[in-house]
């Protein structure tokens, strides 16, 4: 007979079912839901190692029923916590902050924009955060959110830029960020305060008024 477990309904993180604790250890979250699943593995195992590379997702607003799963998504994700004003930004960001469901309601990830003016003119699009929950990476999901985003920026003849900050030190996301076209614009020491090292680069893309699908390279 199948095990039974208990199931995380933010990031579906599995535990058993005399699991003890009141909060899922991987998001923090209270809510726990029954699931049958004699395949899920209670550790720190991806329960997607064995899915296909890219996993299927469907893409959301940002509203303010589900403003609490965001703030949730990016506690369990990143090591800040973000103030009201980032929220309010990436609200006013419009359909350039994305939400990433899999199996139509689980939030998986996320991309978080800032819209800024020029002083010559012109909007360009801040990429602030692109999150996405620890069983889910590696899946396509983060490729995903900067492909719709970056694809709906080349259609807006209103944005002429989009740029985001990288630390110096993070080889991986430059490279990531470097397949879908964008360069070091500068380099900001002592950009970060907790984390070493402290300097960031600027990476920037810019878009030429026709619209051409964005792919990474």
């Amino acid at each position: 007979a199948p095990s039974l477990f208990l199931r995380c309904v933010l990031c579906a993180r599995a535990f058993q079912e005399d699991f003890k604790g009141n909060r899922c250890w991987l998001c923090g979250t209270a809510a726990m839901s029954n699931a049958l699943d004699e395949n899920v593995e209670v550790n720190n195992s991806s329960e997607l190692k064995s899915a296909s590379k890219r996993l299927p997702v469907t893409f959301g607003p940002l509203t303010d029923q589900v403003l609490p799963q965001l703030k949730a998504l990016n506690s369990s994700v990143f090591p800040v916590k973000y103030n009201d004003k980032f929220y309010s930004d990436v609200q006013n960001a419009g359909n350039y902050t994305k939400l990433a469901y899999y199996s139509t309601e689980l939030l998986v990830g996320a991309i978080c924009c800032r819209l800024e003016s020029r002083p010559e003119g012109g909007i360009k699009l801040y990429i602030m955060t692109i999150g996405v929950l620890a069983p889910y990476r590696c899946c396509g999901v983060g490729t995903a959110l900067l492909e719709t985003v970056l694809n709906a920026a080349a259609k807006d003849e209103r944005i002429l830029e989009a740029y985001l900050h990288v630390q110096t030190s993070n080889t991986d996301a430059l490279n990531f960020y470097k397949r879908f076209g964008f360069v070091v614009k500068d380099k900001i020491l002592n950009y970060y305060k907790r984390i070493e090292p402290p300097d960031c680069f600027v990476l920037a893309k810019t878009f030429h008024g026709r619209y051409a699908p964005v792919h990474p390279a």
